[in-house]
């Protein structure tokens, strides 16, 4: 482009176009590179992005500090330490068993009485581990559940139901 400048005379309509179309491809190649794909790759099929991550997860990663870890490590014992034997135990046995039906038997409760215990549990250790502050809500979901096989009869069956009630 820097010779179009330097030119003392106006410039070709072919040179105009050339000079687009190379500075247009050379910003589509620098593009492509910022964004970890190889443009001179033709026919090869690579994943957009792929090396751009690989390349800036290495060099532009913050190092990792321990104090997060730490700090969780101590908070956990402590509030652990200062939770009720009872909240200690249900927590024990979910950790244990991983299944809610499978803890509350281990501990001689129904199901619904293991979720009530568990869920006073949380609010509790919650309220502990904000130590004065407003406890957060408890977030995200657990997904385990009772291990039942579910089969079509049985899908078909709970849609019905849910029709019957919704008809009432």
């Amino acid at each position: 482009m820097e010779h179009l400048y330097a030119s003392e005379q106006p410039p070709s309509r072919r040179d105009l176009v050339h000079t687009g179309m190379t500075a247009i491809s050379n910003w589509f190649v620098s593009e492509a590179r910022t964004h970890g794909v190889n443009p001179s790759q033709r026919g090869r099929t690579t994943e957009p992005g792929v090396n751009f991550e690989r390349y800036w997860h290495v060099f532009a990663h913050p190092t990792p500090s321990p104090e997060e870890r730490i700090v969780g490590h101590l908070a956990l014992a402590q509030v652990w330490h200062t939770l009720s034997p009872r909240v200690r135990e249900v927590f024990g046995a979910l950790a244990v068993h991983g299944d809610y039906h499978q803890a509350a038997g281990s501990l001689g409760k129904t199901p619904d009485q293991f979720y009530s215990q568990i869920a006073y549990a949380r609010t509790q250790f919650l309220a502990l581990w904000h130590d004065g502050e407003t406890p957060s809500r408890p977030w995200g979901r657990d997904r385990r559940r009772h291990r039942t096989r579910v089969t079509g009869r049985s899908t078909a069956k709970i849609i019905r139901q849910r029709r019957a009630r919704t008809v009432r």
